[in-house]
């Protein structure tokens, strides 16, 4: 994640530099105010590129001054089943918490991120701009971390507690270690058998597509690409490799993947690619901590792949922000440095929360 400032914002960035290494308080706070500003929607930005679980919530936001929003959560999600089951964390690092709420308003609970950055003031007297950037790049991924944390933290807990009508959300790769075509096949059936009507039938509207998406490591992506040459069929839960026996993909589909190095959508379900997944990864010790069920589960030899229908709002997460600027991230300079301490510095904070109120769009594979 590379910071520039544009031609504009670098202009008032100079000017604003000289003003704060004046002499005169009064001058020189001011112009870190300002500065403040320009941080502010820069970091918003990031927050808002460079997330990845930004692809899977729906964004809400509020005016920080009314306090959190509600939403009536039974009509709001469609669900005509009677009492719902929210995963939520009630603090920054907390346990999530699985609410049972019935058909009545539901309340986000937010919570506080905040990060901060100071440079010596010989940085700014001399007007560098690079270091600027770095600084501000640094402010910008400790609060995208902690975000991004926070956000898969819920889900995968979500994920992992999840069971509808007696049916869990997981499965195991036909053939350990390996993802291949049958278990994308099983996935598929596995999200239409938990999206059903209120009497358990087939919905008259269908409320979600179907999977939609899959987050995968680079080693589940190894395997997808490896389709393309491949054989893909599978009887008795073993692979035929070899033989008049061995089936490869239709050659429309080898080619997609072939000529796009893995990246294409395959089934028509998109494949995201994380370095968080995978044996002894982040996210895989994250589930690792908030799942116990079967099929069983070990981040040190196993690994999760993800799958979602995301033509639903399934997983939300609610923004606070300024009501003088409009940012979600709210910078401030930082009063902690004296004149002789010949440092000049900024923080700033973001008002965020995250909820999984329908789990029945996610499912998993252990591989």
């Amino acid at each position: 994640m590379k910071i520039t400032f544009e031609k504009d914002n670098k202009a008032k960035a100079l000017e604003i530099f000289k003003a704060i290494a004046s002499k005169n308080r009064e001058k020189s706070w001011e112009a870190q105010e300002a500065l403040a500003a320009l941080v502010g929607p820069v970091v918003d930005q990031v927050l808002n590129q460079a997330a990845t679980h930004k692809s899977i919530y729906s964004t809400i936001r509020y005016d920080l001054s009314q306090g959190a929003p509600s939403i009536p959560i039974d009509t709001y999600y469609g669900n005509y089943e009677g009492l719902m089951k929210v995963w939520s964390q009630n603090m920054p690092g907390g346990t999530m918490t699985n609410v049972v709420t019935g058909g009545d308003e539901y309340r986000f609970t937010t919570h506080t991120i905040n990060s901060a950055v100071a440079f010596n003031k010989k940085y700014i007297e001399q007007a560098r701009l690079d270091v600027l950037s770095k600084g501000i790049e640094r402010l910008a991924q400790e609060v995208l971390v902690i975000q991004e944390w926070q956000a898969w933290y819920v889900l995968l807990a979500a994920l992992g507690g999840a069971t509808t009508d007696s049916l869990t959300h997981l499965i195991s790769a036909t053939t350990a270690g390996t993802f291949q075509i049958d278990d994308l096949n099983r996935l598929m059936t596995k999200v239409k058998r938990l999206r059903k009507s209120w009497v358990g039938g087939t919905p008259v509207g269908v409320p979600g597509r179907g999977l939609t998406d899959l987050f995968v490591s680079p080693e589940v992506m190894e395997d997808i690409r490896a389709m393309a040459y491949q054989p893909v069929n599978t009887r008795n839960g073993a692979t035929t490799t070899s033989g008049a026996t061995s089936i490869a993909l239709p050659d429309a589909e080898r080619m997609d993947l072939w000529k796009n190095a893995g990246n294409a959508s395959i089934f028509n379900v998109r494949i995201h690619e994380m370095l968080e997944f995978g044996v002894g990864q982040p996210y895989s010790f994250l589930f690792d901590s908030v799942y116990s069920g079967s099929p069983s589960f070990a981040q040190a030899t196993q690994e999760l792949v993800l799958g979602a229908d995301l033509s639903v709002d399934a997983a939300v997460m609610v923004e606070g922000t300024d009501r003088d600027s409009d940012n979600v991230f709210r910078t401030q300079p930082d009063d902690q440095f004296i004149g002789r301490s010949g440092k000049v510095g900024w923080y700033g904070e973001a008002e965020v929360g995250f909820v999984v109120p329908d789990v029945k769009t996610f499912v998993g594979c252990i591989v």
